[in-house]
């Protein structure tokens, strides 16, 4: 699976449904330093969707903690592929 494609088709769809859907194009801009709250203007409720639908995507968990260091989209996609990485080989052992 492809978290970077996955990612951004996510947050493509819920621009697609915002007021910002005219303002951000994803694919004209380098989206990986988009700030997820400042740019795209998640709220809190936004990213906790955001995160419960990798979770369940992945089969992963997201640590509360870790949540709040998540600002940019490219250090949600390395946190995500992180997660995951993690969660295999934890399965391994």
């Amino acid at each position: 699976m492809n978290i970077e494609k996955e990612v951004l088709d996510y947050l493509s769809e819920y621009l697609s449904n915002s007021v910002l859907s005219s303002e951000i194009d994803l694919l004209q801009l380098d989206p990986k330093q988009l700030s997820l709250t400042k740019d795209l203007q998640l709220d809190s409720l936004d990213l906790v969707e955001a995160i419960m639908h990798f979770e369940n995507l992945l089969h992963i968990t997201v640590n509360e903690e870790d949540e709040d260091e998540i600002e940019t989209i490219q250090q949600f996609i390395d946190y995500l592929t992180l997660r995951q990485v993690t969660n295999r080989l934890d399965r391994e052992e």
